[in-house]
This record gives C-alpha cells, sequence and structure tokens, in this order.
C-alpha cells in the first residue's frame, strides 16, 4: 500500500489487512512511511489491541 492509499484508509475508516488479519489504521507517521494499527475504530473506548510501527508497505486492501 502506498503513503496516499493508507491516508484515505485513515479518513475514511476503511480496514486494511496486515498479517492477515483486518485492522484500523489510527495514526500514520509520515516521515518514516510506518503506522499504528488498532482492530478498533477511531474514537472507541475501550480494551483494544494495537499495532506499532508497521510499515505502510506492508499494508493491504481487505
Amino acid at each position: 500500500m502506498t503513503l496516499e492509499e493508507a491516508k484515505k484508509a485513515m479518513e475514511n475508516d476503511t480496514q486494511v489487512m496486515h498479517n492477515n488479519k483486518k485492522w484500523y489504521i489510527w495514526y500514520i507517521n509520515s516521515l518514516n512511511n510506518t503506522c499504528m494499527l488498532s482492530d478498533r475504530m477511531v474514537g472507541y473506548v475501550g480494551t483494544k489491541i494495537n499495532e506499532i510501527d508497521v510499515s505502510i508497505k506492508e499494508l493491504g486492501e481487505v
């Protein structure tokens, strides 16, 4: 996935694939092309699973 595709997915709350699981993008670090993923949508309050410093190139479309 490209940086622009990742930004669009984050803005639209679209899920992305990483390690055969569906995730939401919570934060994008455009300086080093990494992001933070979560199993819950942005704004969710409660327990969630996060993946930190994931390369945007490793993401796929659902």
